[in-house]
């Protein structure tokens, strides 16, 4: 950044102070660039177990790190929906952290991938959040985020259907890559923003593992209630 932008960007901060993404107040230096430390000393971790029913996923075991309430709903929200991109690096640490504490959700994977969305959806957001946590995710552990699926039908929002609208909803919706490595008998960790029914993770993994892979885990940054 050059000095006339630096000094344009303080002048601006001056003037509209940096709000904190969830309750809105402003950032002080001590919260730092994402949000304030009330609200993100607030973000409940998740106490439910991980999701593992072979009869009724495609996945072997899904992993969430937070609740999807309170602020971490309005982050995710504000992430998604007003663009906050810078969000990701929060969020990004979060999972990391997570992870290191559970060795077993990392443990002899070969590659991380993420739930796509489709293009035209992509474009109207400038960015796929779940490319985004995927790929933060693999820099903290010195890996790599690989694209190995896509979207092909523009869905309908998931938010208000039941698990089993959302699963006809999805059904077809994504297909592998054609670009994407041979998965022939790897272990994946498939990456989204947040698990409801695990109706998306659950189409997606079934796509993997029609493709080769021996075996797909799952983490989200939310669960959702």
């Amino acid at each position: 950044m050059t000095a006339i932008a630096q000094m344009a960007r303080s002048i601006l901060d001056l003037a509209y102070p940096v709000k904190c993404p969830s309750c809105g107040k402003p950032l002080t230096d001590a919260d730092g660039p994402h949000a304030c430390r009330k609200c993100v000393s607030a973000i409940r971790p998740n106490p439910r177990p991980p999701e593992s029913d072979p009869k009724q996923f495609s996945f072997s075991v899904a992993y969430s790190a937070c609740m999807y309430d309170g602020p971490m709903k309005e982050l995710i929200h504000a992430f998604k929906y007003r663009r906050k991109r810078i969000l990701s690096k929060l969020f990004s640490t979060i999972l990391s952290n997570f992870v290191a504490e559970r060795a077993e959700i990392s443990w002899d994977i070969d590659a991380l991938t993420f739930v796509p969305m489709h293009p035209e959806r992509r474009r109207d957001r400038e960015f796929n959040q779940s490319e985004l946590l995927a790929r933060g995710l693999a820099e903290a552990f010195s890996m790599s985020a690989s694209a190995l699926l896509q979207k092909t039908m523009r869905t309908s929002s998931q938010n208000e259907l039941t698990r089993e609208d959302r699963l006809i909803n999805l059904r077809g919706a994504f297909r592998m890559n054609p670009d994407a490595y041979p998965i022939t008998g790897k272990r994946l960790l498939l990456i989204d923003d947040v698990m409801t029914t695990g109706a998306t993770l659950d189409e997606c993994s079934r796509v993997l593992a029609k493709a080769g892979a021996a075996e797909i885990r799952c983490l989200t940054l939310a669960r959702g209630i």
